[in-house]
């Protein structure tokens, strides 16, 4: 994720010279645009040749155009041919010459207009991050704008210094066809005398937030259904007679569906906060997958040493284990060994199959899934040295070295595609899931990461990705669930949102996020957790669903057939009877035919 290398632009000179000058210019504000405190820094633009650039278009898909009636003369349009394969793939890109510090508050403000679009309304995502990997976000929202001029507002407090040129701003414009015009473009550093909740923000939302949207109460109603079954408890005594009255205890202790979290080698650190790393792990989740240490990367360098410690702890505490991944194709993403040999087809042929036949077969009996292949659509290095055929043989080899473990593809930008829907990114894996199908590959299974930022799908869209997924027939899961916003309440209600519609759709078997804690976590700010372990508001939602909203704990007394029925989450129950002082208790499952247990306390 993240702004892609080679960004072309406006040359400096006489046309630089000219545009820092406009861009300067446009800092007067709309007088109908909130009120910004006086003083502080400005950071962009602050010396000349400080312009934005266009990246991804052809320069003259942008131009300055005159504007009447406005605090200012001139404006940038810029003219979108049609949905990027990634938003960020056309965008305005502005790098900061200017250092702050950690705690600093900094205001990026921009006017911004649509000329034309099929909507009627154009889409942007507004983005300060890091300029290095992984483009930590610092701030992150989408923001839609009509005919007229709108302000649209993005507060931040910077959580680190940051060197001059180490950060960015860049306002994403491949969601589609559209024109659209940008002006009175400025970041100012406040430093820490402005609180950050004065200073105004855009509401960035999403189609089908609002309580009661109908969306949300079709997936609810589809969830009781689907996601939950009757559990039938008889009791009976000595005699085999049944007994009324008798109070009976079940409380889910393992949901059937996947709710599940990458783990690092912080797994298997010593000290109070690995301690509560793992005891996190055991309370909330039932699955999860080895972050780095299983990648072909890493086992070229490592060995299996550490994959082989983290699966053993994951397998003794009770949870499933994904292995992740066994080709990422791209050369950045091959040890060095394949790189050398991209020019030469067959032993770079057989070295790919000396990996996974060794890989999968070292950890046969031990996991459930393996990622295949990942991100197939931007890393293809070996692809174009074997042909895209090649992804057959991976599926076989991988298969003949554990017949019980499941096999799936991944990749990103599926689900997190800015609301878009049949993409070239999503066409792309679509075509490749259905071409490995109709060429025989042993493929289980659909893996959609979920990145998500300024990026966001409406729940109803989701759905809609999902159904048309599911018609290839193959199971889904979530892989990589993480979302970068600095609006808390938005990202908190999203995520609410993205659980029930995922966990309401038949196809999908699980959701994996791409860590939870703070300090072992790729994206520091997505965490679920603190480094000091508060909670944060979409980690508190996910703490309501998974011990409370999604929680079956259920007490009752049996009828005057012995009987008690309850209806609960699928998953794996224990259940107990209490009758007199003596008890009962039995491990039961609720599956898709319900379940039924027989408890004599005696």
């Amino acid at each position: 994720m993240g702004t892609k290398s080679g960004i072309r632009g406006l040359g400096f000179g006489v046309v630089g010279r000219f545009c820092a000058l406009l861009w300067l210019g446009f800092c007067l504000p709309l007088p109908a645009a909130p009120e910004l405190p006086s003083g502080g820094k400005v950071l962009f633009p602050a010396r000349p040749g400080d312009v934005p650039t266009l990246s991804g278009l052809a320069p003259d898909r942008m131009k300055v155009v005159r504007v009447e009636k406005q605090a200012w003369t001139n404006a940038w349009e810029i003219t979108v041919p049609g949905a990027a394969a990634n938003s960020w793939d056309y965008q305005l890109h502005g790098q900061v010459s200017q250092g702050v510090e950690k705690g600093d508050v900094v205001h990026l403000r921009f006017f911004a207009r649509n000329l034309g679009s099929m909507t009627g309304s154009a889409r942007l995502g507004v983005v300060v991050e890091l300029a290095g990997h992984p483009m930590e976000k610092i701030a992150d929202t989408p923001a839609t704008v009509g005919t007229e001029w709108e302000c649209i507002d993005l507060p931040m407090v910077i959580p680190a210094n940051l060197a001059p040129d180490g950060w960015m701003f860049n306002i994403r414009l491949g969601y589609a066809e559209q024109k659209v015009q940008v002006a009175g473009l400025q970041l100012v550093n406040y430093g820490r005398d402005i609180p950050v909740a004065t200073l105004p923000r855009v509401r960035a939302s999403y189609a089908g937030r609002e309580p009661g949207a109908p969306w949300r109460v079709a997936a609810l109603e589809r969830i009781e259904r689907l996601r939950k079954g009757d559990l039938t408890v008889s009791v009976r005594d000595a005699a085999d007679k049944p007994v009324a009255g008798v109070d009976v205890h079940a409380v889910l202790q393992r949901h059937e569906f996947g709710f599940g979290t990458c783990v690092s080698p912080f797994l298997l650190a010593s000290g109070p906060n690995a301690d509560r790393y793992r005891k996190t792990i055991k309370e909330l989740f039932n699955c999860a997958v080895i972050e780095n240490d299983l990648k072909w990367q890493q086992i070229s360098r490592n060995g299996y040493g550490t994959g082989d410690a983290l699966v053993g702890w994951l397998r003794e505490n009770g949870l499933d284990v994904r292995g992740h991944c066994l080709i990422w194709p791209g050369v950045q993403r091959l040890p060095r060994s394949a790189v050398d040999l991209l020019d030469k087809p067959e032993p770079l042929r057989a070295l790919v199959e000396k990996h996974m036949r060794d890989t999968v077969g070292h950890y046969r009996g031990q996991l459930n899934d393996w990622d295949v292949v990942n991100e197939a659509y931007v890393n293809h290095a070996v692809m174009d040295t074997l042909g895209e055929g090649v992804m057959v043989d991976w599926f076989r080899f991988a298969h003949e070295a554990d017949p019980a473990c499941r096999l799936y593809i991944n990749d990103y930008a599926i689900l997190a595609s800015g609301d878009m829907l049949e993409t070239d990114h999503q066409n792309h894996y679509f075509r490749t899931i259905k071409r490995l199908k109709e060429q025989g590959a042993v493929i289980h299974g659909v893996g959609m990461q979920g990145h998500f930022g300024s990026n966001i799908t409406s729940p109803p869209n989701l759905l809609k990705i999902l159904d048309r997924f599911a018609g290839l027939g193959l199971r889904i899961k979530v892989t990589e669930l993480d979302m970068q916003m600095s609006d808390e309440a938005l990202r908190a209600d999203y995520f609410r949102d993205f659980f029930i519609a995922l966990f309401s759709h038949e196809s999908v078997d699980a959701i994996l996020q791409w860590g939870f804690w703070e300090g072992s976590h790729w994206i520091p700010s997505s965490a679920l957790y603190a480094r000091d372990w508060t909670v944060r508001p979409h980690g508190k939602v996910f703490e309501d669903l998974m011990k409370r909203e999604w929680k079956t704990d259920v007490t009752g007394k049996t009828d005057a057939a012995g009987r008690l029925v309850i209806r609960g989450f699928k998953g794996t129950y224990n259940v107990t009877a209490d009758l007199s002082g003596k008890s009962h208790s039995a491990t039961v499952a609720i599956g898709n035919g319900g379940g039924q247990v027989t408890l004599h306390p005696r």
